[in-house]
C-alpha cells in the first residue's frame, strides 16, 4: 500500500541519508480503475519511471508484476526496462524490508 510505502521510505531516508521517491504506475493498458500490479505492463512502468526523473538510479518493482517466466503482460522483462530507460530496475520480493536492508548492507 502507499502509506506502507511512503512508511518505509521515510525511515531509510532518515537512517541511510538517501533520495527516495515512491511511484505508482497508472494502468493504461486496463484502465485507470485497474490498480492490482500483476495486471501492469512493462510499457506502463516504464513510461512512469520515464515520466518521473527524480528517478535516479535504482527502481524496485513488485514481485507479482511479472508471471513465472518473468514476463510482463506485454511479453517484456525487467531487463528491458532497465535497458530502455538507461536506470537500474528491480524486481523485488514481498518482503520489501529484509530485501532493502540486504541491499543497503550490499552497498548498492
Amino acid at each position: 500500500s502507499t502509506i506502507f510505502g511512503e512508511t518505509v521510505i521515510r525511515r531509510l531516508e532518515r537512517r541511510k541519508n538517501l533520495k527516495t521517491s515512491l511511484t505508482v504506475a497508472e494502468n493504461d493498458f486496463f484502465g485507470e480503475t485497474v490498480t492490482v500490479s500483476g495486471l501492469l505492463t512493462g510499457k506502463d512502468i516504464l513510461r512512469s519511471i520515464d515520466e518521473n526523473t527524480e528517478l535516479e538510479t535504482i527502481t524496485f518493482l513488485p514481485p507479482d508484476c511479472v508471471n513465472r517466466e518473468g514476463l510482463f503482460l506485454d511479453d517484456l522483462k525487467v531487463e528491458d526496462l532497465s535497458e530502455k530507460s538507461k536506470r537500474r530496475v528491480i524486481l523485488g520480493r514481498y518482503d520489501l524490508a529484509s530485501q532493502l536492508a540486504a541491499f543497503l548492507k550490499k552497498g548498492m
